[in-house]
């Protein structure tokens, strides 16, 4: 199944991509809140990054001295996932391995990925497996783009938000996207992030092992999108310079460091799971409308 499926009602509804499983369209009183796929800027919506985030050294990993060709976030982005069950309001991909994927990555695994609509809001629900019978090194993360409104508006400023204090520096990303161990500085107060050209950067602005469980997005037209960001510890804050959207990002991994061509196993971030073992991980997206008068 390559379409579109739809859970949800007419308040609150969302079409899901089996190529991926891709949060394509999440609409809430008839507004999307989901970036409509721009080719100029960016192709994707909202893509489940596996068995990789970011990218790898010469992309391609290291596994018992052997190198794999990995692509930037993984090949969960271009594979067809099943559909493991389906009703009104939740929808359930999964994906196993196979002799493409373990061309990529030689592991035994099911990753699982459900979606519930509820009255204004959207939750993904992850759940990795390893079904071989050894040790496996991954790593997982949501990467969906909001439209931002009224983006380029003089003087309408937009922000995200934090519940707990977060650093003032972050780390610097090198222009072929790996981690430096250099950090740049961040103009804001620890809760409140305006989103300006010097806030964002040229690449991901990256919260590793972050404080805070909960993103609001407060959008120019007073609206605001809510991320609750469940047990990822990572999260991260990206567009692209023009885009109408801003990607809030959550990972349990992140890039390899500059110059990292170790065995994938020993990545910073990279967590493993023992034979039989699984990990589950959660986001919540919720919308918040404008108040007006």
């Amino acid at each position: 199944m390559t379409g579109l499926l739809r859970i949800g009602e007419e308040e609150c509804e969302a079409s899901i991509a089996a190529l991926g499983a891709e949060l394509i369209s999440w609409r809430v009183g008839g507004q999307e809140m989901m970036w409509q796929r721009d080719p100029a800027f960016w192709s994707r919506s909202a893509p489940i990054l596996f068995p990789t985030v970011g990218r790898s050294h010469e992309n391609a990993i290291r596994v018992g001295g052997k190198s794999y060709p990995m692509p930037v976030h993984g090949f969960a982005p271009g594979s067809h996932f099943a559909v493991d069950g389906a009703d009104e309001r939740r929808i359930v991909f999964t994906l196993s391995d196979a002799e493409t994927t373990r061309q990529f990555y030689p592991f035994s695994f099911r990753l699982t990925v459900e979606f519930e609509a509820g009255p204004d809001s959207i939750t993904v629900r992850t759940r990795t497996e390893n079904t071989g019978d050894t040790p496996m090194p991954y790593a997982i993360g949501l990467h969906p783009g909001f439209i931002w409104p009224d983006r380029d508006a003089a003087g309408v400023a937009a922000f995200v938000t934090f519940d707990r204090d977060e650093s003032p520096s972050v780390p610097i990303i090198t222009p072929d996207g790996f981690f430096d161990d250099r950090t740049r500085p961040l103009q804001f107060d620890g809760r409140s992030m305006p989103l300006t050209p010097e806030n964002l950067g040229d690449e991901a602005v990256c919260f590793i092992d972050a404080r805070s469980r909960r993103i609001v997005f407060e959008r120019p037209d007073g609206s605001a999108i809510v991320v609750e960001n469940g047990d990822f510890p990572h999260f991260a804050i990206w567009t692209r310079e023009g885009a109408g959207f801003l990607s809030i990002e959550s990972w349990t991994g992140h890039g390899a460091p500059a110059g990292f061509d170790g065995e994938f196993t020993d990545r910073p971030s990279i967590r493993v799971l023992m034979p039989d073992e699984q990990a589950e991980h959660s986001a919540c997206y919720s919308y918040r409308a404008a108040k007006h008068g």
